[in-house]
C-alpha cells in the first residue's frame, strides 16, 4: 500500500482525486489536504506532514491559476506557484513528486503540435511563475513527474464549462473568443493518466524518474466552438457571439495555439485518451445528474 499526499485538495483537481480515490483504494492510501490546512508556502507545516505521514508520492493539485489577476497579484502567484514547489522537491526528497504544469509555458507561433522538447516562452506572470515553478523542481528534487496540460475543467470548482453553464442562465447572449485554438482537459482523465503514470514509474526497476508529459484530451477547438458544444450539449438555447482576443481586452498574454504533441505519454499509457467530446459530454452529465 502506498501512502499518497495530495495538496490543494479543495480545488477541481483535487476535488476529482477524492471523488476518484475509491477507485484507487488497494493499492494507494490518500491523505487530502487543503490550502488552509497545509499552505505549500509553510515549510514547518510540509515537515510535519512529511513525518507523520512518510508519503510514497506527493502529488501537487495546489497551484495560482488566476491568469489575469496574476499581473497585479505577482507576489502571491510567485509564492504559490515558484516558492511552494521549491519546498515541495526540498520537503519530499524520499518522495515522488507529481506536478501539474501548463501549456503557457510553451513558445507557440508554429502550428505544429507542441512537444515536450520544444522551446520554452512563456508570456505573462502566471505563465513564467508555472516554468520556474517546473525549474526549481527540477532542481532540487530528483524524483518527479510534470504534466503540462491545457483548457482544464470538471464539475467542481471554476473552470470554462462551469462559466459557460452559469451565464448561460442569466443572458440571451454572450462574446466568445474564437481565435484561441487548444486541447479541453478533463480533470478525470488526467487522474486516471496520473495514477497510470505513477504506477508505471514506481514499477520500475529503478523507481526513480525525471520525467515531463503533456497531457491533453483528444483534439483541438476553439474556445468559441466549444462554448457553442456545451450549451448544445447542455440544451441551453443562446447567441453566441465571435470576436478576437484582442477585442476582449485580455490583461495577460494567452496562447493562441496551443494543441499539445500526445505521444510521449501514449507511448506509456495502457488506456485510450478520450476525445474532448466524449469527455466533455460525460462532465455536463455528472453536473446534471448532481444538480
Amino acid at each position: 500500500m502506498m501512502n499518497v499526499i495530495v495538496f490543494g485538495a479543495n480545488g477541481q483537481l483535487g476535488r476529482t482525486f477524492q471523488y476518484l480515490e475509491n477507485d484507487y483504494r488497494d493499492e494507494f492510501q490518500f491523505h487530502f489536504y487543503s490550502s488552509n490546512v497545509a499552505d505549500i508556502s509553510n515549510v514547518e507545516r510540509l515537515k510535519q506532514l512529511k513525518s507523520d505521514i512518510v508519503p510514497d508520492v506527493v502529488i501537487n493539485c495546489a497551484a495560482y491559476t488566476k491568469v489575469d489577476l496574476a499581473e497585479t497579484e505577482v507576489d502571491l502567484a510567485y509564492l504559490v506557484n515558484v516558492d511552494g514547489v521549491r519546498n515541495l522537491a526540498q520537503v519530499f526528497q524520499e518522495s515522488m513528486i507529481v506536478h501539474y504544469s501548463t501549456d503557457y509555458v510553451y513558445h507557440n507561433e508554429c502550428a505544429m503540435p507542441l512537444k515536450e522538447s520544444d522551446p520554452l516562452d512563456p508570456k505573462g506572470i502566471y505563465a513564467k511563475s508555472k516554468l520556474l515553478g517546473e525549474i526549481e523542481l527540477a532542481k532540487y528534487a530528483d524524483n518527479y513527474l510534470i504534466m503540462r496540460t491545457s483548457w482544464v475543467y470538471s464539475p467542481f470548482g471554476q473552470n470554462f464549462v462551469k462559466t459557460m453553464l452559469r451565464l448561460g442562465k442569466d443572458n440571451t447572449e454572450l462574446k466568445i473568443v474564437n481565435d484561441q485554438i487548444g486541447c479541453p482537459t478533463y480533470t478525470f482523465d488526467i487522474v486516471k493518466a496520473s495514477m497510470e503514470l505513477i504506477k508505471y514509474h514506481y514499477n520500475r526497476e529503478e523507481k526513480r524518474t525525471t520525467e515531463v508529459y503533456n497531457f491533453a484530451n483528444e483534439g483541438t477547438i476553439s474556445w468559441y466552438d466549444f462554448a457553442k458544444v456545451i450549451f448544445r450539449f447542455a440544451d441551453v438555447n443562446i447567441k453566441l457571439i465571435p470576436i478576437s482576443s484582442a477585442e476582449f481586452n485580455l490583461i495577460a498574454p494567452r496562447p493562441e495555439w496551443s494543441k499539445l504533441n500526445l505521444q510521449k505519454v501514449k507511448n506509456v499509457l495502457d488506456t485510450k485518451i478520450p476525445h474532448w467530446l466524449e469527455s466533455i459530454n460525460h462532465c455536463l452529465s455528472h453536473i446534471k445528474a448532481n444538480a
